[in-house]
């Protein structure tokens, strides 16, 4: 039901900050009190200094605001370091004065909360932000660690290197479709993965009717442009749907290293099927910039 225009909906009534905002220059000895006095006259015989204490800061000045009604009346302050071991009172700056002014609604820093199990969480709703500068790293700033991700490059990605034999593409895999006791069927494709990352396990999906079909899984460690042969090889040993690889690797990829990967299919018989699915790569990264 609408609101009818003569009525208005409750709300909690709150009062708009207002005071004066000043700016506190330390001495160059970061190890320092602050003691801050404010009054409401500007003779120190007649006034009735107040004093805060600020603990020291490594900032070279920092902001204060002191909460006053807005009025007319003006206030007056001024600052040094107190007495404390090892030093005298300083001498006060000079009387700074100024009148209170409306501060508007003062947002609140969004501060991460830490729950009861130790989790560190933004408040609902709000962002996080990283300067383009700077990244989200892994581990401690005393130890620092890599986190593991899995990727997984389907079928799809891979192209057939040998136009003159045929293959179908079905749902969820590549089967070769030409019966053949000696053509393999084969597809090649490069790993995207960004610079910096460290690869320890590659695993091929692979499926095959009949000890006479052949589906094998073949890694290769790219130089330059130089393909260096070694990194993986593999074959299908059972029948039915295998996973296929290594899960023992440690090979970084860098400026100039990369991996490519291949898969060999054989459909030995009429009766016999050879089938690829997909290959998880699992990596390491340091930071999150390293991420894919």
């Amino acid at each position: 039901m609408a609101l009818p225009t003569s009525a208005t909906t409750k709300r909690a009534g709150s009062y708009a900050f207002s005071g004066v905002e000043l700016g506190i220059f330390p001495s160059t000895d970061k190890t320092l009190t602050i003691e801050l006095q404010s009054a409401t006259a500007n003779s120190t015989a007649s006034s009735m200094w107040q004093s805060q204490v600020f603990p020291p800061t490594q900032n070279a000045d920092f902001r204060f605001t002191y909460m006053a009604p807005f009025s007319t009346r003006r206030y007056y302050f001024r600052a040094r370091h107190p007495a404390q071991p090892g030093y005298s009172a300083g001498a006060f700056t000079p009387t700074v004065s100024a009148r209170p002014t409306a501060l508007g609604t003062i947002q609140r820093p969004v501060m991460p909360q830490m729950t009861y199990a130790g989790n560190v969480e933004i408040p609902s709703g709000s962002d996080v932000w990283v300067s383009s500068s700077k990244t989200v790293k892994v581990g401690t700033q005393i130890t620092t660690g890599v986190r593991s991700k899995t990727i997984r490059m389907g079928f799809g990605q891979f192209h057939e290197t040998q136009p003159s034999t045929r293959w179908v593409y079905q749902n969820a895999y590549v089967e070769a479709f030409v019966a053949s006791a000696v053509i393999n069927t084969n597809f090649r494709g490069g790993l995207d993965l960004p610079r910096g990352v460290t690869v320890t396990a590659l695993k091929a999906r692979v499926y095959r009717e009949s000890t006479a079909d052949l589906a094998r899984f073949i890694a290769v460690r790219i130089v330059g442009t130089t393909a260096v042969f070694g990194l993986v090889s593999s074959t299908q040993t059972s029948t039915g749907w295998a996973d296929i690889g290594s899960s023992v690797l440690a090979e970084a990829i860098t400026s100039t290293n990369a991996i490519a990967v291949e898969i060999n299919l054989r459909k030995n018989t009429t009766a016999g099927a050879a089938r690829f699915a997909y290959v998880d790569v699992t990596y390491r990264m340091p930071s999150y910039d390293k991420a894919y």
